[in-house]
């Protein structure tokens, strides 16, 4: 089960960098990762 949240975390970023190349990324980064976090739980 972790290593599927860590694939999902992982191309939640990748996508994200792809649509959002800017250094506001990381902050919407960080949101995904807390909420995809929220869902697995």
């Amino acid at each position: 089960i972790v290593k599927i949240k860590y694939t999902l975390s992982f191309h939640f970023r990748l996508i994200i960098k792809l649509m959002h190349p800017y250094p506001e990324s990381s902050i919407q980064e960080k949101s995904s990762h807390e909420s995809l976090e929220a869902i697995s739980h």
